[in-house]
């Protein structure tokens, strides 16, 4: 969605989602080819055929035309009937926070803003400088 209105979505934002290992609360990439979409008229992705106990990264790939895309992934685990998970993980040495749905659930909507690209205003080109002669004294 637009970063002025959560109800306002931005069809043509492209994500994938990737199955993470786990080694205590760090994360790594689990090797697999990423599942990917594009957000259609609606603004929606869907991803299906998930595993439950499996974390997940989800980044944005490619934002709308004029807009700027958003680098930061996001976690989501679709909880394990009784399995704990930490509430932050580590990737590439940076801490995020571990989105854990419930085990009752069977989907979750996640939202990503978009800021739109800030415009370039050309640099005005200098003027060309003009020094009158001074008037001839009569």
């Amino acid at each position: 969605h637009t970063s002025d209105s959560v109800t306002d979505t931005l069809p043509g934002a492209k994500f994938s989602i990737t199955a993470c290992s786990m080694s205590g609360n760090v994360a790594t990439v689990a090797g697999n080819s990423p599942k990917t979409g594009e957000s259609g008229d609606s603004g929606l992705v869907s991803f299906d055929k998930l595993n439950r106990g499996t974390v997940y990264m989800i980044t944005e790939t490619a934002a709308p035309e004029k807009y700027v895309k958003d680098d930061e992934p996001r976690f989501i685990v679709f909880a394990a009937n009784s399995a704990k998970y930490p509430e932050t993980i580590t990737f590439d040495g940076e801490d995020y926070s571990l989105i854990i749905v419930n085990a009752s659930k069977v989907s979750y909507d996640m939202y990503w803003e978009n800021e739109v690209e800030p415009t370039t205003t050309p640099e005005p080109s200098p003027s060309p400088s003009v020094t009158p002669e001074p008037s001839p004294r009569t």
